[in-house]
């Protein structure tokens, strides 16, 4: 991934996440400590953050920067609000031989708490 296509896909993290918690640049500025036109600079890929910002909004926005830094070119971002990433890490402190069984019983527990359509 090139520079470039780096920084469009930071500042589309950032500012789809930003939509999803209902949060304005003025407020993640004034909770990072950075001014409104400063955030504007990221959420169109003007500029980057540093990493110490980023790991200041990311805990704002709720997303790892995993998440961030990780994207693939060829998988869509997935953005977990906080119950969904404690689900994840619970799931992932399971022993890897007894994940499956872990599944399917979460599936399974998923399964009388929704609704049918009838």
């Amino acid at each position: 991934m090139d520079k470039k296509d780096y920084g469009r896909r930071l500042a589309n993290a950032i500012a789809t996440q930003m939509r999803r918690k209902g949060i304005t640049q003025e407020q993640l500025g004034n909770k990072i400590g950075v001014s409104q036109r400063t955030i504007s600079d990221y959420a169109s890929g003007k500029t980057a953050p540093s990493y110490d910002v980023m790991a200041r909004m990311a805990g704002i926005l709720e997303i790892s920067l995993d998440q961030i830094y990780e994207l693939k070119e060829d998988h869509a971002a997935v953005y977990l609000d906080k119950d969904e990433s404690k689900l994840v890490d619970v799931f992932r402190q399971v022993p890897a031989e007894q994940r499956k069984d872990c599944l399917d019983a979460v599936v399974q527990v998923m399964s009388l708490l929704t609704p049918k359509d009838e």
